[in-house]
C-alpha cells in the first residue's frame, strides 16, 4: 500500500522535526478511503505503532474520528503520538462544519519539546 510507504518514510529519523502528522481525504467512522482503499484507525495504528513520539496526527476528512473513546485512545497509545485532531468539512468552499480534538494524556514534561525544533544548517 502507497499509504504505508509514505508513512514509513516520514517515520525514518531523517524526518524528527516533523511532528505533525496531516491526512486529507475522505473517511467514514470506518476509517479514511485512499485510492478506494479503506484504511482503519487500528491499521494506521500498526503502521505508526511506537512512531510518533511528541507527533500530532490530523484528519482532514469526514467523521474520521467519529468514533468510540477507546478506539482513539488505541491510536494515541499505540502511536506514542500526542494526539489527534479532526477538522470535518460540508463542503471545500462552506468551510469548517465541526471540529474534535483529542488528546488523552499530557504532554510528560520531563520529555525534550520536539515540536519547536529548528533544523541544523
Amino acid at each position: 500500500m502507497e499509504l504505508e510507504f509514505y508513512l514509513r518514510t516520514w517515520l525514518q529519523k531523517r524526518y524528527d522535526n516533523y511532528r505533525v502528522l496531516y491526512l486529507a481525504c475522505h473517511g467514514s467512522a470506518d476509517g479514511i478511503e485512499l485510492g478506494g482503499d479503506m484504511v482503519t484507525l487500528a491499521d494506521l495504528a500498526t503502521i505508526l505503532e511506537g512512531g510518533c513520539d511528541a507527533s500530532t496526527i490530523y484528519f482532514g476528512s469526514c467523521m474520521a474520528m467519529d468514533v468510540e473513546d477507546r478506539v482513539l485512545t488505541d491510536l494515541v497509545a499505540r502511536t506514542g503520538s500526542e494526539g489527534c485532531g479532526w477538522l470535518q468539512q460540508r463542503h471545500r468552499l462552506a468551510g469548517l462544519r465541526g471540529v474534535r480534538v483529542f488528546a488523552p494524556r499530557p504532554p510528560d514534561p520531563r520529555q525534550p519539546d520536539r515540536r519547536n525544533v529548528q533544523p541544523t544548517p
